[in-house]
């Protein structure tokens, strides 16, 4: 089946492959933010709702699937600007994910070029799977960034030290 705009009736599945994919990251093919953070950023089943109903939200989401099985969705932000933004694409983690994902592509960028966008972002992981989908869909690389994003670390406790230094007169 080709790629489509997902409907409340796609909820459930949707989230439970966003939520399995953000789990072992295997599943992520792109992901505008940093693994870690994109599983904050869309928030659950409820953040997923104004997306899936199109209710004053940017929020699109698509997905595609084979023989009435989920294979891959994606989150795409559009904004004011004539251009969207891929926030998070996922797919199964196998050789059908990876397919998946391309036909996927292929269906939002068919659906951002009807909407008149000019321009259709996303940002790919530095390994060779998510580089190749995105360059099979008509994607090239004109820019590198590196996200570096540190762990909290324990702190020890204050010293309740004094020094003092002067001299009396």
């Amino acid at each position: 089946m080709p790629a489509r705009a997902a409907t409340p009736f796609d909820m459930r599945r949707v989230s439970a492959l966003l939520e399995s994919a953000l789990r072992s990251r295997e599943g992520i093919v792109a992901s505008a933010l940093p693994v870690p953070l994109a599983g904050g950023a869309i928030g659950g089943w409820r953040g997923l709702m104004g997306g899936l109903f199109g209710l004053g939200s940017r929020l699109r989401i698509y997905l595609e699937e084979y023989r009435g099985q989920l294979r891959s969705t994606a989150l795409v932000y559009d904004g004011q600007r004539p251009e969207w933004v891929i926030l998070v694409l996922a797919a199964l983690p196998e050789p059908g994910g990876t397919d998946s994902a391309f036909r996927l592509l292929s269906g939002i960028s068919a659906s951002a070029a009807r909407a008149g966008m000019q321009r259709l972002f996303a940002s790919v992981p530095d390994e060779a799977r998510a580089r190749e989908t995105f360059f099979q869909a008509g994607f090239y690389s004109y820019t590198r960034e590196t996200w570096y994003a540190a762990a909290r670390t324990a702190l020890s406790a204050p010293s309740v030290r004094t020094t003092c230094s002067g001299s009396m007169r």
